[in-house]
């Protein structure tokens, strides 16, 4: 079993929604132990529907809030 890396590269805001919760655009790529880019994983935010697909270069972009947990999840062989 593969272990694997997550990268969360910047968090930028993006659209203050009130005062106490913001929306925040995460960017990142996730990797494996190798360091290989793992193209199709899939990166969501904890206890929601709300989720993204990484590119062929192992990228993402997901709008969350600030105290979201990600979780990602890959299926290969």
């Amino acid at each position: 079993m593969k272990t694997v890396i997550l990268f969360i590269f910047s968090f930028f805001l993006c659209i203050p929604v009130s005062a106490q919760q913001r929306t925040w655009v995460m960017e990142g790529v996730v990797l494996d132990e190798t360091g290989e880019t793992l193209p199709g994983a899939n990166v969501s935010v904890k206890g929601t529907t709300v989720g993204t697909m990484t590119n062929s270069n192992g990228r993402f972009t997901l709008n969350a809030r600030q105290n979201d947990v990600l979780v990602f999840s890959f299926v290969g062989y």
